[in-house]
């Protein structure tokens, strides 16, 4: 039933009707005091009484007069219809306060709430909770509401700010890259709803992990944690989990895990947060390999690598240097110096190039040093290291270590060493050394080489044969070098023409090499010209000699023997050639002439055998002599010999002849007694 209020008494005495809405009853003899006090109360409190009738505008009938002091209007301001009650409703809320007045009052209701805001007097907003009792006729029709209102401005502004609070709060959560939860399931945010492959975080409310797109171990490990979590109420810090999405990708995270408390401090769920740590899970994967990989290189290169810090300790090493250093693996080098090292007599340089190299921030490169390995350090042999130091930086571009390598050279020192001293005897070796290429260019010569030729070996370099050698134009030189190349040297002599155009002969022995691809004649050049000259004086020497031996085998072969002033006697033996014979009548010719000999005697009684050649020689002889004026007896004819010349048909007129050699020099002798 509706409440059914007399209007009179609502006009004439307002605390009456507030006692009929509070159901006070003033008849039943209430003390007169404390009727005052719930007056003070009643107008002096913090709530506004309203009477309004049901007519456009709401015009008010009454207000308690502590509307002054909640909204800045007199009583009688409002009551009078100069500020009409639609006027300080907020226009924004006009209609809705309308249209809730309308819903509020349908048939049946007696009672119903508002909350809307009003203008004050000064211009600010009030917010106010509005009670409105219903007041009808008998018949039902309203005649008036009556209600009463507070100012909940100061709880809407605390609403507000925690509204806004909660947006800022949820739109942070919702925005941040990492993935938030509460375990109990009471609230979750968006990245982790997105990640659990269920939309939106309203969906993820009530599930388990188990209704969730892990995978049933993941699942497990999740609640492990969790429960974990809270009964220990410890929170477990950067746990690392593998998870597969609801996308089927496989995804790594870094969690933390904290335990909530209700207000009695017992925990009732966990709060989770955590960073997908997948790429960076891939970035130290690539860089475990990466680092491996550069440590398999670095303990396998021929060179020792070692660093160390500011204050000279190692950092590190590869295996060789390890090794070096005696040591079993690079490990067992951080933290020592060079003063725990074999090389300990040495540490002192090498501790000087290190801090050098840090403290100018200056690489040195390729410097040589000595350096005592272990196993030759009992015997203190040293050997030579090739060293580069590079400092090393920060991010920040400050030098924080030095990072060295080296090789041992001693071998290719000793190398180097007897290569010097290959050269040095090469450069001053008796005889010139020219390596020509297949066309004859000249791209190495020594320093006798040089000094033979007149040349700086730069003015040599480039040049051909053809330039120093007359003999060997291009075109012969190729058929030289195709005969080097197939019969694989040579030994010939030839001349070189030195710079200053003179020309000296020299003797070459060449040889095919082939270096690598390369193909080579290498030339030892000797210059002969001491050796032609002494040549030259031997064979002149040696044409004396026997030029010598040949007159003393004339004066043997063709003795010519003076037996008288005017008779001289030439005993032939053997055999007679035309040299021979030229030979006995030079001498014969000289002889006469010389002594005015008158009769020259032959006696061939030593010739074996008389030829046609032989028997000519003897008359050109006797006929020679005989225009000298004198005359040739022939004696010692073997009757052989006879009877050659006869068959010959040699003219042996104006010849004397006699049988024998004794017979001829007594012939001789008489003739010349009686020419006396």
């Amino acid at each position: 039933m509706s409440t059914h209020y007399p209007v009179s008494i609502t006009a004439r005495h307002p605390y009456a009707l507030y006692q009929s809405s509070t159901g006070l009853d003033m008849s039943h003899g209430c003390h007169q005091q404390h009727i005052e006090l719930d007056q003070a109360f009643f107008f002096h409190g913090p709530m506004l009484f309203f009477v309004w009738r049901c007519a456009e505008g709401w015009p008010v009938e009454y207000v308690s007069p502590n509307i002054a002091r909640l909204l800045g209007y007199q009583a009688d301001d409002v009551t009078s219809g100069r500020v009409p009650y639609s006027s300080i409703v907020h226009p924004d809320d006009l209609q809705r306060v309308a249209a809730e007045a309308r819903t509020g009052s349908a048939e049946g209701q007696e009672t119903f709430e508002q909350e809307y805001r009003l203008l004050h007097a000064n211009g600010e907003t009030r917010w106010i909770s509005v009670f409105m009792m219903i007041v009808r006729e008998p018949k039902g029709t309203i005649t008036h509401y009556y209600g009463y209102m507070l100012d909940i401005t100061k709880h809407k502004q605390s609403e507000e700010k925690a509204r806004q609070s909660s947006e800022i709060l949820q739109m942070f959560i919702d925005t941040l890259p990492q993935p938030v939860f509460w375990q109990d399931r009471t609230r979750v945010y968006q990245a982790f709803a997105t990640m659990a492959g269920v939309g939106t975080p309203e969906q993820v409310i009530g599930k388990t992990d188990d209704d969730l797109a892990w995978q049933p171990e993941e699942a497990e490990f999740f609640r492990m944690m969790g429960e974990r979590v809270m009964q220990t109420d410890t929170a477990e810090q950067t746990i690392v989990e593998r998870q597969v999405q609801a996308d089927s990708k496989l995804a790594w995270l870094n969690t933390n895990k904290i335990p909530l408390h209700d207000e009695h401090g017992q925990v009732n769920g966990i709060m989770a947060i955590f960073d997908d740590i997948t790429e960076r899970k891939q970035i130290e994967t690539e860089l475990e390999t990466s680092q491996q990989f550069l440590r398999l290189i670095i303990d396998h290169i021929p060179q020792a690598i070692f660093w160390k810090a500011r204050d000279l300790t190692y950092l590190g090493c590869n295996q060789y240097f390890a090794d070096a250093a005696g040591l079993v693996s690079p490990g067992d080098i951080v933290g020592k110096n060079d003063f725990d090292m074999p090389w300990v007599d040495i540490a002192d340089l090498y501790r000087a190039d290190d801090s050098h190299v840090m403290e100018h921030d200056k690489p040195k490169i390729g410097f040589e040093e000595p350096f005592v390995d272990v196993e030759v350090g009992v015997t203190n042999e040293t050997k030579w290291l090739r060293t580069t130091k590079i400092p090393l930086h920060t991010t920040e571009g400050d030098v924080f270590a030095v990072l060295g390598l080296f090789e041992d050279i001693t071998e290719r020192k000793q190398q180097e060493i007897e290569l010097q001293m290959h050269q040095f005897a090469l450069d001053h070796a008796s005889d010139g050394v020219e390596l020509m290429t297949p066309d004859g260019q000249l791209v190495y010569v020594n320093t006798t080489a040089c000094k033979q030729l007149g040349y700086h070996r730069d003015e040599l370099i480039g040049k051909t044969l053809a330039d120093i050698d007359p003999n060997f134009p291009p075109h012969q030189w190729s058929i030289m070098w195709n005969y080097i190349k197939q019969s694989g040297s040579i030994l010939l002599e030839t001349v070189h023409q030195r710079k200053d155009g003179t020309i000296f002969p020299v003797e070459i022995s060449g040889t095919y090499l082939q270096i690598g691809d390369k193909e080579f004649a290498l030339g030892t050049v000797r210059n002969i010209t001491e050796r032609k000259r002494q040549e030259a004086e031997r064979t002149r020497l040696q044409e004396q000699v026997i030029a010598a031996q040949r007159a003393t085998l004339r004066e043997l072969s063709t003795p010519l023997i003076p037996i008288s002033d005017t008779v001289v006697i030439m005993p032939l033996i053997g055999t007679i050639d035309s040299q021979r014979a030229q030979m006995i009548l030079d001498t014969l010719l000289e002889g006469v002439a010389r002594r005015q000999a008158r009769l020259v005697i032959l006696d061939i009684t030593g010739v074996a055998t008389v030829d046609t050649q032989v028997a000519q020689a003897l008359i050109t002889t006797a006929q020679a002599v005989k225009l000298l004026g004198a005359q040739v007896m022939l004696t010692g004819i073997q009757p052989q010999i006879a009877q050659a010349l006869v068959q010959l048909g040699v003219d042996l007129r104006g010849i004397i002849t006699r049988a024998t050699l004794q017979v001829g020099i007594a012939s001789a002798l008489q003739n010349t007694t009686k020419q006396h």
